[in-house]
């Protein structure tokens, strides 16, 4: 199946069989579930899983949560099982509260390998609703299998100020950029902390492709500060990325994509 069959997953540049992870802020969440249900959509068998902690999904984002225990040898059986009686299935290795926790990388990367899924869709870390942060050591946390990373950023911040309350671990952004709390929140700053060499962006594996969503896309204003960002990200190529989708993380629509040869 071509790769172009769906809208996010042709314009993320998605294969039919692979690893993807979403990372950052700004709606990764709702676009990990708008991906797997247009994948469900479109026969693929996916599983959704996070490196971190996740909220549990809604029954509209995920019909079966499974919590698996990745030392039983019989783990990825009980995945397969699950999947023959349901195409999208959220998996965990147990619950906290309200939050399902993390699923080793490795396990990940063994899910892959058995072909029991075809798309496995991560989210590689948290940001606390915000949507721009900075990472911590450590973070995100991507499987080595990893096809295709998704930077996930809200161009909304454009013009608010920058604050606790709007930018994650803004003590890591003050500490890796010249911007300081209190400053109002620009186009720049969001490039310069998004794709900063030791940024989220860093710790993609060798190899993945990396196509940033721009989200929150509602209005013209938002949508000319997207374009700027992503007109800066193509002609610049920050780890080498050559396209940029802007849109809405919810309900998982593009508005557009960037690349060299369209939008410049």
């Amino acid at each position: 199946m071509s790769p172009e069959f769906g809208a996010l997953a042709g314009t993320l540049g998605i294969p039919h069989c692979a690893v993807v992870t979403m990372i950052g802020g700004g709606g990764k969440t709702s676009l990990l579930f708008a991906l797997a249900r247009e994948s469900e959509a479109a026969r693929t068998r996916v599983v959704t899983a996070t490196t971190t902690k996740m909220l549990l999904p809604t029954p509209e984002q995920s019909r079966r949560v499974l919590l698996v225990d990745e030392d039983d040898p019989s783990w990825i059986e009980t995945i397969r099982e699950a999947l023959d009686e349901s195409p999208h299935v959220t998996i965990g290795v147990s619950r906290a509260g309200d939050k399902i926790t993390s699923v080793r990388p490795e396990a990940i990367d063994a899910l892959l390998r058995s072909g029991v899924a075809d798309r496995i869709l991560v989210e590689g870390d948290g940001a606390k609703h915000r949507h721009l942060k900075a990472p911590r050591d450590g973070e995100p946390v991507i499987p080595k299998s990893c096809a295709v990373v998704v930077p996930v950023v809200g161009i909304d911040l454009v013009g608010r100020t920058f604050t606790e309350e709007t930018v994650f671990r803004p003590e890591i952004v003050e500490a890796l950029t010249p911007y300081r709390r209190g400053d109002s929140i620009t186009v720049s700053m969001i490039y310069d902390v998004l794709f900063h060499a030791r940024g989220i962006v860093e710790r993609a594996p060798t190899g993945s492709r990396i196509v940033p969503f721009v989200s929150y896309v509602d209005d013209d204003r938002a949508l000319d500060h997207a374009r700027e960002l992503a007109r800066r990200v193509v002609a610049e190529r920050p780890f080498g990325i050559d396209r940029v989708a802007l849109g809405n993380a919810d309900p998982g629509i593009v508005r557009e994509l960037v690349t060299p040869r369209v939008g410049i």
